[in-house]
Protein backbone atom coordinates (compact mmCIF):
# COMPACT_ATOMS: atom_id res chain seq x y z
CA UNK A 1 0.00 0.00 0.00
CA UNK A 2 1.64 3.39 -0.56
CA UNK A 3 1.22 6.67 1.38
CA UNK A 4 -1.56 8.16 -1.01
CA UNK A 5 -3.87 4.63 -0.92
CA UNK A 6 -3.72 4.97 2.76
CA UNK A 7 -4.63 8.69 3.15
CA UNK A 8 -7.25 7.75 1.13
CA UNK A 9 -8.98 5.36 3.12
CA UNK A 10 -8.01 7.68 6.20
CA UNK A 11 -9.85 10.60 4.29
CA UNK A 12 -13.09 8.37 3.11
CA UNK A 13 -13.61 6.70 7.10
CA UNK A 14 -14.74 10.13 8.21
CA UNK A 15 -18.53 10.33 8.72
CA UNK A 16 -20.78 12.36 9.74
CA UNK A 17 -22.96 10.93 12.23
CA UNK A 18 -25.89 12.42 14.16
CA UNK A 19 -23.98 15.79 14.15
CA UNK A 20 -20.65 14.75 15.44
CA UNK A 21 -17.81 13.42 13.05
CA UNK A 22 -16.81 9.73 13.63
CA UNK A 23 -13.69 7.91 12.25
CA UNK A 24 -12.61 4.25 11.91
CA UNK A 25 -8.75 4.77 11.22
CA UNK A 26 -6.94 1.71 10.25
CA UNK A 27 -5.60 -0.64 12.18
CA UNK A 28 -2.44 -0.35 9.97
CA UNK A 29 1.15 1.35 9.88
CA UNK A 30 1.88 4.49 7.62
CA UNK A 31 3.60 3.00 4.92
CA UNK A 32 6.59 5.20 3.80
CA UNK A 33 6.64 7.66 0.75
CA UNK A 34 7.88 5.86 -2.29
CA UNK A 35 10.20 7.04 -4.80
CA UNK A 36 9.09 7.57 -8.53
CA UNK A 37 10.77 4.30 -9.65
CA UNK A 38 9.45 2.66 -6.60
CA UNK A 39 5.75 3.42 -7.06
CA UNK A 40 5.86 2.98 -11.28
CA UNK A 41 6.85 -0.65 -10.40
CA UNK A 42 4.19 -0.84 -7.73
CA UNK A 43 1.48 0.54 -9.81
CA UNK A 44 2.67 -1.47 -12.77
CA UNK A 45 2.15 -4.39 -11.45
CA UNK A 46 -1.30 -3.36 -9.61
CA UNK A 47 -2.60 -2.60 -13.10
CA UNK A 48 -1.42 -5.91 -14.19
CA UNK A 49 -3.22 -7.70 -11.82
CA UNK A 50 -6.14 -5.72 -11.86
CA UNK A 51 -6.56 -6.52 -15.57
CA UNK A 52 -6.09 -10.08 -15.59
CA UNK A 53 -8.87 -10.11 -13.43
CA UNK A 54 -10.79 -8.18 -15.59
CA UNK A 55 -10.01 -10.53 -18.53
CA UNK A 56 -11.41 -13.50 -16.74
CA UNK A 57 -14.71 -11.99 -16.12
Amino acid sequence: MTYGEYYYRIKYAINLQDGKWITNKPTMTVPKQMSKEEALIYYNTKFCEYWKEVKKS
